[in-house]
């Protein structure tokens, strides 16, 4: 699962590695370098320990403690010391338009579940659901991945982090969540982004 993170029972387990997935994207950008990472980090491992110990006790020990909902406010400090003060971008703001039309169309609507789309899409659905329930309007976000009360934590890089998994009210299987959509006259759907 590495990079992506692992909940276990009673919060064991371990975080997402967005330093790991920046590594692999910077690797990835030349083919001499990705040629050097994947045989160092892939063909060159021969066992999970092997994995284990090129990761280093360190790293597994930050990970082990990024399991929890309450750790994103270490990293999200981490995050606003590299924050730039440039305008926001053309995606930024197409973020911020779709994040205002979904909660327009709660509060028009009287919505009570949005659906988290892909892409632009799926950021959207989570300022809007931060937003909202910041001004006391109760909204759950469902992630068809099984997630329904989902909220994820701020600054979090990945599509469904397991620190977000604890703030569920209800974790069950895609073909359930989905068959909540179809029930459910007051749920938004965020359609994919394009």
């Amino acid at each position: 699962m590495h990079p992506y993170g692992c909940r276990g029972h009673d919060s064991d387990g371990y975080g997402e590695d967005a330093e790991f997935a920046k590594e692999l994207q910077k690797a990835l950008r030349e083919k001499e370098t990705a040629d050097r990472w994947i045989k160092e980090r892939i063909i060159d491992v021969k066992s999970h320990e092997g994995y284990l110990r090129k990761l280093g006790p360190e790293r597994l020990h930050m990970l082990r403690g990024r399991v929890s909902c309450d750790t994103w406010k270490t990293d999200a400090l981490k995050i606003a010391e590299n924050l730039s003060d440039a305008p926001a971008n053309r995606t930024e703001r197409a973020v911020a338009f779709a994040a205002h039309e979904i909660i327009d169309s709660v509060r028009r609507h009287g919505y009570n579940t949005v659906l988290a789309g892909i892409g632009i899409s799926h950021l959207a659905a989570w300022v809007a659901t931060h937003m909202l329930r910041s001004k006391g309007t109760s909204v759950h976000l469902l992630v068809e991945l099984g997630l329904f009360g989902f909220l994820p934590p701020s600054g979090q890089p990945f599509l469904v982090s397991v620190r977000g998994m604890e703030s569920c009210s209800m974790l069950i299987d895609t073909l359930s969540i989905l068959g909540l959509v179809a029930n459910n006259s007051q749920m938004l759907a965020c359609p994919l982004a394009k």
